[in-house]
Order: C-alpha cells, then sequence, then structure tokens
C-alpha cells in the first residue's frame, strides 16, 4: 500500500462515518394490513380503517375508498369525525423531517367530498385543511424539533364540516427521519479534502 493509500484511509473514514438516519414510524406504509404501531383517538368506528381497494366502508359509510395506494398495497382510510390515528415517538431535542401522503376519496353520493384534515406534531398543528377536497395523493414535508423523551405524531380529521359532505381521508407513507447534522460532516470532509490536496503536493515534489 503507497503513502497516498494511506492518506486517502482518512477520507474514506470521514465519507462512511456519516450516520444514516432511519425512519422512526413504525408501520408507516400501513403494510401489515391494520393500525400495527398506531393507536386510535377521537370518535373512532367503522369508517376509519386500512384498505387496499377490496375493503370498503360498511353500509352505515360513504364514500367507499377509490383511490389506491400511494406505494405498496395499502393505505389508512378515515372517515369518521373527529378521528385520529397517532404515534408517540423516541424523540430526542434535534431537527426531525416529517414527511406523509393525503389523498381525499370524493363523496360516493355526490357531495362535496371535502374533509377537515389535521397534522400535528407534538400537539403543535404542522398541517390543516378545513376543506381538504377530493384529490389524489399529494405530498407533504415539513422540518421540527423533536422533545427528549416521546413526541406524538398525529394525523386525523377535525369537527367542523357537514357530515353529508365529508370525503375519506386516505394516509400513506408516513416517515420521521432525523434532519443530518450537515455542517460538521461537511466540515470534516473539507478538512480532510484540504490536507490530501497538501500530502498530494508534497508527494509531487
Amino acid at each position: 500500500m503507497n503513502k497516498l493509500t494511506l492518506m486517502l484511509v482518512p477520507v474514506a473514514l470521514v465519507a462512511l462515518s456519516t450516520p444514516a438516519f432511519a425512519d422512526i414510524v413504525v408501520n408507516g406504509g400501513f403494510e401489515t394490513g391494520d393500525f400495527t404501531g398506531w393507536s386510535i383517538g377521537g370518535a373512532g368506528g367503522p369508517c376509519t380503517f386500512v384498505s387496499n381497494l377490496t375493503v370498503g366502508y360498511n353500509a352505515h359509510c360513504v364514500p367507499q375508498v377509490t383511490i389506491a395506494s400511494h406505494s405498496g398495497n395499502y393505505e389508512a382510510a378515515i372517515g369518521d369525525i373527529p378521528t385520529s390515528i397517532y404515534q408517540d415517538l423516541a424523540t430526542s431535542a434535534i431537527q426531525y423531517e416529517v414527511s406523509f401522503w393525503l389523498a381525499n376519496s370524493p363523496d360516493a353520493n355526490g357531495g362535496g367530498g371535502f374533509v377537515p384534515a389535521v397534522v400535528s406534531w407534538g400537539g403543535t398543528q404542522i398541517f390543516s385543511d378545513n376543506n381538504f377536497g377530493p384529490q389524489p395523493y399529494q405530498h407533504y414535508s415539513f422540518n421540527v424539533t423533536g422533545n427528549a423523551g416521546l413526541t406524538r405524531l398525529e394525523i386525523g380529521t377535525v369537527a367542523g364540516q357537514n357530515a353529508a359532505n365529508y370525503g375519506a381521508l386516505l394516509i400513506d407513507d408516513v416517515s420521521v427521519s432525523a434532519v443530518p447534522d450537515g455542517g460538521t460532516t461537511l466540515a470534516l470532509l473539507g478538512l480532510a479534502i484540504v490536507g490530501l490536496a497538501g500530502i498530494r503536493r508534497k508527494l509531487s515534489l
């Protein structure tokens, strides 16, 4: 192994030391086919379930779910008002990215299909739309700060609309990951590259 190869080792170690921040949400894509990992709050009821388009609302619920999951085979559907699904996540007092996909399956009876949708992090709303209309899946992403201990992520519906016009709030691909501390890693990598450049100049003399 020559000197230059030996000098490259610290640079490679710095690059490899950049942590991979894992998703801390359990069953964020609902691919278990149920609410494993999630708790249901609020009214709850038969109109809140995990759907794969072969499972529809019962006779007391409209509309049927008509929008396929964003990915995989399953998605969560909330047609009860007010109802939410939530997880209490183990967090630190650092920055996190909360990411999720929402859609609205319109009222099968021809109503407006609006649904009052809300997403909160640690009790603070990060997304709110009282007139979340019929639409395909849209992606939403927010940077937030975690608590030292547990932080609740909650997604659901709130009261405030005419129930005859409700649609169904569809949820898929929910994730929460720590935001990399890019400043520290980039600074270390920069110092390593500068040092390597100096070494290469010396070796070339």
